[in-house]
């Protein structure tokens, strides 16, 4: 049941109607879910930092992002979706360590 929940989540958080297209925030969970350097290129800076050390994003880097020509709800959704994207992998790392892949 759990698994069922959090699969609907993850759906609606690529595909509900948002600032990034569907294809950006699957680009960005993508590469936070491998831990790998990703998403559409102004964002992977932050998708970076989120998914690694979410502590870390600065206003700084936000303003930086937002004088280039993205809007804020942009940036907040792009935060969020790496944010699942990261708790994805670990998620899947607990349930391999316990032997529930």
């Amino acid at each position: 049941m759990r698994s069922e929940r959090w699969s609907g989540l993850v759906t609606q958080v690529l595909t509900a109607k948002a600032a990034l297209s569907v294809e950006e925030r699957r680009a960005i969970f993508d590469a936070a879910r491998e831990n790998v350097p990703g998403g559409p290129g102004d964002l992977a800076a932050l998708v970076e930092t989120v998914g690694r050390h979410a502590y870390r994003v600065t206003d700084p880097q936000v303003a930086r992002l937002v004088a280039s020509g993205r809007n804020e709800d942009e940036v907040y959704d792009a935060i969020v979706v790496t944010a699942f994207g990261a708790a994805q992998r670990r998620l899947d790392v607990a349930l391999g360590a316990m032997g529930r892949s």
